[in-house]
């Protein structure tokens, strides 16, 4: 048990992004930013104590792709030891609001260091995990988060990333919460909608993608859940994303996680699309149209 609690530790990160879905190789190294020969060793070990399995998919460019994803067992010890996280930070003090003030004072001032802007806003990060509504209360956290999504700041590491990570680490929980639900879509959302659609840098329209598909499976308005659905097929399609990019397995994860009538309209879709004239749409609609059916039992 003591080794199998190393294990864990070690590989926090990577059973973290499969609790959330299966990924391959490349993609978790890209994420957790490690090479793909040592994140390959790190799946292999995490299969052989069945934490984890794999499957393989055929993707049409790229040959045969092996996906991973979490066990029942890997679930399991993940669940227990988020249960033992959970009840630890019991024990702490909840941070106050003056220390996102102070946060946000070290983020406004640009002559302080790199060094302890990064501080700073990775505490902010924190605190909007901890309790995005408390932080999200904050008249100038709102400012900031308008800001961010106005004009998301491309660096993917260091004060910018963290930033970006504290919007959409918030966004879900600020969607559904009936006090901040509808300034999220009056706010934040159509913003999120130009970067998915328009943004250069792919890391940050990843990003921007994500929460509009918060939208589609999360809105109590079915109008703007119905929206971000058709955004997400708009994208998944687009001329300009391929099939096995990261923009495209963004909309297309984004798309397996609707609910069941949501689906359904997608399938309609997906079906008009798969007799599509253009083999590049074609292409794209079978696989998705293949994943939905087995996700969706009653769909079939």
């Amino acid at each position: 048990m003591v080794e199998l609690a190393e294990l864990v530790g070690k590989r926090w990160s990577i059973l973290m992004q499969l609790l959330q879905r299966e990924a391959y190789v490349t993609e978790l190294a890209g994420v957790l930013e490690k090479k793909t020969p040592d994140m390959s060793n790190y799946l292999k070990e995490l299969e052989e104590t069945n934490l984890v399995e794999s499957r393989e998919e055929a993707s049409p460019e790229k040959g045969m792709r092996k996906y991973y994803r979490l066990t029942d067992k890997g679930r399991g010890i993940v669940s227990f030891f988020q249960t033992l996280e959970y009840h630890s930070r019991e024990w702490q003090p909840k941070f106050e609001p003056l220390q996102v003030d102070l946060c946000l004072d070290v983020l406004n001032d640009s002559e302080l260091s790199l060094e302890f802007r990064e501080f700073a806003a990775n505490q902010l990060f924190m605190f909007c995990s901890n309790d995005p509504v408390l932080v999200a209360q904050n008249k100038s956290v709102q400012e900031l988060f308008k800001k961010i999504v106005r004009d998301p700041p491309l660096d993917d590491k260091g004060v910018g990333e963290r930033l970006r990570a504290a919007v959409s680490t918030s966004f879900m929980r600020l969607l559904t919460e009936e006090k901040t639900g509808e300034w999220v879509l009056t706010e934040l959302y159509p913003h999120l909608t130009r970067c998915a659609e328009g943004e250069k840098n792919e890391i940050v329209r990843r990003w921007a993608l994500s929460m509009v598909g918060d939208v589609a499976r999360g809105s109590s308005d079915p109008e703007k859940r119905n929206e971000a659905k058709n955004m997400l097929l708009k994208i998944y399609f687009a001329d300009d994303v391929e099939l096995d990019s990261g923009l495209g397995d963004e909309a297309k994860k984004a798309l397996l996680r609707l609910d069941y009538d949501s689906k359904r309209s997608v399938l309609s879709h997906l079906k008009l699309r798969a007799k599509d004239p253009d083999p590049r749409a074609r292409l794209k609609a079978e696989p998705l149209l293949k994943d939905i059916i087995l996700s969706s039992p009653r769909l079939h």
